[in-house]
């Protein structure tokens, strides 16, 4: 049995126009699904004597094998100079 899809209608669209959109958009997923591994979220918390409390949150790239990570300064700003994260799971 065969199915038989129907091309999207471009409205008129130059078909050249609507290849290089596809070619452009195999390689938008080829890049994020190569990227994706090295994408952490990270959420920082501070010790009080009340228990954690969260005080930023954001993404970051992992740029070594170790988890070396590079993020925006907002996503850390709250933290103090020469303070080291840790690893949690999940």
């Amino acid at each position: 049995m065969s199915t038989v899809l129907d091309q999207p209608d471009l409205g008129g669209a130059d078909p050249r126009e609507a290849e290089a959109l596809d070619a452009y958009s195999r390689v938008v997923v080829d890049v994020a699904e190569r990227l994706a591994p090295s994408v952490a979220n990270l959420r920082l918390m501070r010790r009080t004597r009340a228990g954690q409390v969260p005080t930023g949150a954001g993404s970051a790239v992992a740029l070594t094998p170790d988890g070396f990570v590079l993020t925006s300064a907002h996503v850390v700003s709250s933290r103090g100079p020469g303070s080291q994260g840790r690893p949690v799971a999940g």
